[in-house]
């Protein structure tokens, strides 16, 4: 499958879930949204920092359960965690 066709398949998927969206205002670093406008372009802008946003609340949930899990079973030993540190990821 071509590489537009993917992103326009994510589009409609995203199209079809019922989210709701609200306009806001934030201030931003200038060079950051450059850059991210430079890759995406003005009119996909707004899809780029949703899905940065998602991203980051991601991490930010995995981290509120590595510390729930750290306090119910202990921390994570040293020796797995250089192990998983160690691995190729997946291309």
């Amino acid at each position: 499958m071509r590489p537009d066709h993917v992103d326009h398949l994510y589009h409609m998927m995203c199209m079809m879930t019922a989210m709701s969206t609200i306009p806001i205002s934030a201030t931003l670093n200038a060079e950051r949204v450059a850059e991210a406008k430079a890759r995406v372009g003005d009119r996909q802008f707004s899809r780029y920092l949703d899905e940065a946003l998602a991203l980051r609340l991601q991490h930010d949930r995995l981290a509120d359960l590595e510390r729930a899990l750290a306090g119910e079973y202990g921390p994570i030993p040293q020796e797995s965690r250089q192990r998983v540190y160690s691995m190729r990821w997946p291309e």
